[in-house]
């Protein structure tokens, strides 16, 4: 990605996450950026193509990749990477975009509500993102119970989901109060109530 380039997306990321997509006009994004239109249009022909980029750098990320190399391990070493993955990624967000502590967790889910509604193939893109998630927990469930580590009467897919889906939940409470640290410190807690109740030690 060009300079240019780079630096619209970030411009546009901080903008959107502010505000919201309807907000925020083809205007406010090229004066912020200080381009010429020129300059801006060279790259960018809409807000939606600006969006588009946006949303394919900050919100499209899977974590499996990034978590991969964590589910060799135990299922408590998987967990806590699971939990590291996700505050790096914020403290990632607020270095690459600018934004701030405060704004980033007023308005994460709102962006991305209005990429489900706006562009086409992002939902089906989060659900295929969301089952490969599942499906490495699933793996490390299974290691876990094999190991001896746990012990539950619960299937591999309903004990991945229960780890999972407290990521959801806790996530959409906390952000939407803007409440990202206490978010994760919720997280924590939940992961390790879940884990000690079918840890074997």
């Amino acid at each position: 990605m060009s300079d240019s380039k780079d630096l619209i997306v970030k411009t546009a990321f901080n903008l959107f996450i502010s505000k919201s997509y309807n907000e925020v006009t083809m205007q406010d994004i090229v004066k912020a950026t200080g381009l010429s239109k020129g300059g801006f249009y060279h790259y960018f022909s809409s807000k939606e193509k600006v969006f588009e980029a946006v949303v394919n750098v900050f919100i499209q990320r899977t974590k499996v990749e990034e978590l991969t190399a964590f589910s060799e391990g135990t299922l408590k070493e998987f967990y806590s990477a699971y939990i590291d993955v996700l505050e790096k990624r914020i403290m990632k967000y607020r270095e690459e975009s600018g934004a701030s502590k405060e704004v980033l967790k007023a308005n994460h889910y709102a962006l991305v509500f209005d990429a489900i509604k706006l562009l086409d193939g992002f939902k089906e893109r989060q659900t295929q993102i969301h089952e490969e998630e599942l499906e490495l927990w699933k793996t490390v469930i299974a290691k876990a119970k094999v190991s001896g580590e746990i012990a539950t009467p619960l299937t591999d897919e309903q004990m991945a989901k229960l780890f999972l889906f407290q990521n959801y939940g806790i996530g959409v409470y906390y952000f939407s109060r803007s409440q990202a640290d206490e978010a994760l410190e919720q997280m924590k807690e939940q992961f390790q109530a879940i884990y000690k109740s079918i840890s074997k030690d």
